[in-house]
């Protein structure tokens, strides 16, 4: 589907959350794409998800060159598959880091929500199936 109605992106985002693992796709140096895992933080009906990265990271470099990515979640046992496209956005606003953190996301950050290195992708979905 290539025009997603209000409806539709709320059933999809909630499919997507309840997958919660996908693979952020990022165009890396301007011609080749790279796909890595992301964990679903929170998702919004409007078509709107967000991930935690590390600032310094390769995937958050490539978004700030180019925000145009792709989200791709399975669910292979239930048969589930969702290909989304959007824009990314870097936040380092630290009352959204607070809003979306888990005790999980530890491991990843190991000095917790006050990690310096934290950031949030915000994703503006603009089209899924």
């Amino acid at each position: 589907m290539t025009s997603n109605t209000e409806t539709e992106f709320a059933e999809l985002m909630e499919k997507a959350q309840a997958i919660k693992f996908c693979m952020l796709t990022t165009l890396a140096d301007r011609k080749h794409l790279r796909s890595r895992p992301f964990t679903t933080q929170q998702t919004l009906s409007d078509g709107t998800a967000w991930f935690y990265a590390a600032l310094e990271s390769d995937p958050v470099n490539e978004i700030n060159e180019t925000p145009g990515i792709a989200l791709i979640y399975a669910d292979t046992s239930a048969g589930r598959y969702l290909s989304m496209s959007g824009d990314a956005y870097i936040s380092t606003d630290r009352d959204l880091i607070t809003r979306l953190w888990s005790p999980m996301n530890k491991a990843f950050f190991s000095e917790g929500v006050d990690d310096p290195s934290i950031c949030v992708i915000e994703v503006k979905i603009l089209e899924a199936e």
